[in-house]
C-alpha cells in the first residue's frame, strides 16, 4: 500500500493546474495505482456538467443513477427535466460509472 513517501514527492513543488508539474503529478499517480492493480483512466470533465451547471438536483439523479441514494430534492430546488435526466444517465456512462440497475 502506498505510503508517505508518496505523499512527499508530490508535497516537493507546487503543481499549477493544467502545468507540467501537474502533468508530472498524473502520471506519476496513474504508475502507482497501476502497480497496485487500478485501472487508471484520464477522462475529460465533461461529467462535471453535473455539478457546474445541473448543480444538487444534478449530483442527486447522478446519485440515483449510480445506485447510492441521491433522493428528491427540496423546495426551491426544482427536480431535473426529463432531458437533464437523460444528459446525466449519458455523461456517466460516457465516463464509465456504473448504473444502478
Amino acid at each position: 500500500m502506498p505510503g508517505p513517501e508518496h505523499l512527499r514527492r508530490l508535497a516537493r513543488e507546487p503543481r499549477p493546474t493544467g502545468g507540467p508539474q501537474a502533468a508530472e503529478a498524473r502520471q506519476y499517480c496513474g504508475e502507482v495505482l497501476t502497480s497496485l492493480g487500478y485501472r487508471v483512466v484520464e477522462l475529460p470533465f465533461e461529467y462535471s456538467r453535473i455539478v457546474g451547471e445541473m448543480g444538487v438536483a444534478g449530483v442527486k439523479a447522478a446519485l440515483d443513477r449510480v445506485g447510492l441514494a441521491g433522493g428528491p430534492v427540496r423546495a426551491p430546488l426544482a427536480p431535473l427535466s426529463v432531458g437533464e435526466l437523460a444528459q446525466v444517465t449519458e455523461l456517466l456512462r460516457v465516463a464509465e460509472l456504473s448504473l444502478a440497475a
